[in-house]
């Protein structure tokens, strides 16, 4: 689920909906089971470039308003993040590697598909459901 997903659900956020994006807003992926992945020994060193979208100015405004938002009661959490341009002299394989070698956290991803590459590396469980139905959550 894309974060546009959320904010065309709700007609509150309509305004906030990145256009021009080349995701899909929902994708599904059938699978007998998660494969646990292990970092390799030997990873190869990439080099990266990351141009963040926005300028500090803009941060700064986005981050009072926040502020604003949870001193007003409108909101207890805030996420607040940006689009950041990377651009990497390795694959995207090789970039995750050696993103697993340097950032070990419990839950990671690497999915491939015919129109785009997800790398993923978190700390927080999405949600896990176990053989009686019961479903965990770890946000962070």
């Amino acid at each position: 689920m894309s974060y546009e997903l959320g904010m065309l659900l709700d007609p509150a956020l309509h305004a906030f909906a990145r256009t021009g994006v080349d995701l899909p807003l929902l994708e599904f992926g059938v699978y007998a089971s998660p494969r646990p992945a292990k970092c390799p020994e030997n990873v190869v060193k990439v080099q990266t470039d990351l141009s963040p979208a926005w300028t500090l100015e803009r941060y700064t405004s986005a981050f009072d308003r926040a502020k604003s938002f949870i001193e007003a009661g409108d909101c207890y959490k805030v996420n607040l993040t940006f689009p950041m341009a990377v651009h990497c002299d390795g694959s995207a394989r090789q970039l995750y590697d050696a993103l697993c070698a340097h950032q070990p956290v419990p839950f990671g991803a690497f999915i491939e598909t015919d129109h785009h590459t997800l790398l993923s590396r978190s700390p927080e469980l999405f949600f896990k459901i176990d053989a009686e139905g019961c479903i965990t959550v770890r946000p962070m």
